[in-house]
């Protein structure tokens, strides 16, 4: 029973993040949560180099992340929690302004549906 009340919401909440965009500007070190209903980021390294730490792949499946540096200043590092990957890699950069990575999680690592 259990296991079917997790995919009814694993579900539900593929139907959700489906129909809803939500954008958020972020300008310093950030860790982004499951529970966080913001799926695009625009990110502003102005005041220094800006950490993404992504949450863990465990509840995210299905959920798309999509992060867009808009300056063209320093760096944006976005690094996953835990022992995932994105792509193979343990952290992925945007330098060059309005750069863009979307990213999505299979339940293990992150990969790279768009740059």
């Amino acid at each position: 029973f259990e296991r079917l009340k997790l995919e009814v919401y694993s579900i539900l909440r593929r139907l959700y993040y489906v129909e809803r965009k939500v954008v958020k500007s972020i300008d310093d070190n950030t860790t982004i949560l499951f529970t966080d209903n913001t799926n695009i980021y625009f990110v502003s390294c102005r005041s220094g180099n800006v950490l993404i730490v992504l949450p863990s792949v465990d509840n995210m499946e299905g959920k798309s992340l999509t992060f867009k540096k808009t300056d063209n200043v320093n760096v944006v590092n976005i690094q996953p929690i835990e022992s995932s990957t994105i792509d193979g890699n343990l952290t992925y950069t945007l330098s060059t302004q309005y750069e863009v990575v979307t990213i999505i999680p299979d339940g293990t690592n992150w990969y790279i549906i768009s740059n």
